[in-house]
């Protein structure tokens, strides 16, 4: 495939992706169908059905491209317990939020009230898993065994990190990316409680992980 073709492809998906996610913003996935995708993308149903089989391998595509991007933007260095490992909260969350606003539209849609179920819970255990558990583990070699287990403080933290994207999302984006980042490792870092009133301060500095 060359160079333009290459750009054809990607340009007729993009659009094919906007339509769909636009929609199922409207009415829901389940209501959608591929005759209003089309119609909506101003393509033909060949075309669509020469990139995609139905709707519902779009979406299956639609989110795992999403959710790869998703963990890549969040995903903190590789280190092994008890090496030196700098990892600065503000630089790493400023790149997940610029991701977010990135694609605002199908994270808008897909933590909506017409929102596709098991989005909300998948992106969650990603925020989980390539976050918060590899954090815990990392740091398990220079402090002593906590009381609260690793996997529930991973859930919780990652609970509450979910929640504050929806917040910003609900908002329309309002506040900067790097504001967001300051925010939520300020709520990392020191519990909701303790953070009020802490979004006045600097950003937080680098970690040792």
């Amino acid at each position: 495939m060359d160079r333009n073709q290459d750009r054809r492809v990607k340009r007729t998906r993009q659009v094919i992706r906007d339509a769909f996610i636009a929609l199922v913003g409207q009415k829901g996935f389940e209501a959608v169908t591929v005759q209003e995708i089309t119609e909506a993308a101003d393509i033909h149903r060949s075309t669509f059905y020469f990139h995609f089989q139905d709707k519902y391998d779009l979406l299956e595509q639609c989110n795992r491209e999403m959710f790869q991007a998703f963990g890549e933007a969040l995903a903190p260095p590789d280190c092994r317990p008890g090496e030196e490992c700098r990892f600065n909260w503000h630089e790493g969350l400023v790149r997940h939020f610029e991701h977010i606003a990135d694609n605002a539209d199908y994270y808008k849609v897909m933590l909506g009230e017409n929102g596709v179920p098991g989005v909300a819970k998948q992106l969650q255990r990603i925020i989980e898993d390539v976050f918060y558990r590899k954090l815990v583990f990392l740091n398990q070699a220079d402090r002593a065994p906590m009381e609260t287990p690793a996997e529930a403080l991973s859930r919780f933290v990652a609970a509450a990190h979910l929640g504050l994207i929806a917040w910003w999302l609900e908002s329309d984006l309002l506040y900067r990316p790097a504001h967001m980042a300051r925010w939520l490792g300020e709520l990392i870092e020191h519990g909701p409680l303790r953070s009020d009133g802490a979004i006045r301060g600097g950003a937080p500095g680098p970690v040792r992980v």
